[in-house]
């Protein structure tokens, strides 16, 4: 990766930095009700740092911020297309409740590619390592 790629971009809802050649992380803003138009806004802003090249996702939804239950029907890729280049996905998610809805959304709308709910953001990270370890992209 070139010094010249953007590195960072905010949205109205999210910050989605690319941490490495293999990891994006997509951090929701704390107190804020997350919506299927905050999520599009992170997704298109996570390939547009990803570029096509294969990567891992760390998305988090601090404590504090909510999902908008809507988002258990709402299938991102519908509308957008599928994360072609996404390899896994480890969401994190601190409470229970918005924990449930995320789970809920993914058996409605299985990915390609493998996803994992975390409470925790250590949980998340020790589970892309282990899988990257596994199946090392390419």
């Amino acid at each position: 990766m070139t010094k010249e790629m953007e590195k960072c971009i905010e949205t109205r809802q999210a910050r989605v930095e690319r941490i490495s050649e293999e990891l994006l992380e997509v951090r929701f803003k704390p107190d804020l009700l997350v919506d299927g138009k905050g999520v599009g806004e992170a997704i298109l802003a996570k390939r547009k740092l990803a570029a096509g090249a294969p990567h891992d996702v760390l998305m988090v939804l601090p404590q504090g911020a909510e999902l908008d239950t809507r988002m258990v029907n709402m299938d991102p890729e519908l509308h957008l297309g599928p994360c072609q280049a996404s390899r896994r996905l480890a969401f994190v998610v601190p409470d229970e409740v918005n924990a449930q809805l995320v789970g809920m959304h993914f058996r409605y709308h299985p990915r390609a590619f493998a996803t994992e709910v975390f409470s925790a953001e250590e949980d998340a990270r020790q589970w892309l390592a282990a899988q990257a370890m596994q199946a090392p992209l390419s």
